[in-house]
């Protein structure tokens, strides 16, 4: 039983999520900022609703190679 706890142990490891980084973190904690920014903005309505695009996926509209 020991050994099976072992190699689960492991592919855990190997195969679970990456643990988070000094630049994850910074990134995390910008996004949470900036959405807090934006919130504050539409708030006192200097901001407006947000817009819809055009859509940039390639293969979904005006992008594809022909």
């Amino acid at each position: 039983m020991n050994g099976i706890s072992r190699r689960i142990r492991k592919l855990e490891e190997r195969l679970g999520p990456p643990g988070e980084t000094a630049f994850t973190r910074r990134l995390r904690e910008r996004l949470a900022a900036r959405r807090w920014r934006v919130a504050e903005a539409r708030a006192r309505e200097e901001l407006g609703p947000p817009e819809t695009g055009p859509c940039l996926r390639p293969g979904a509209g005006g992008f594809s190679k022909q």
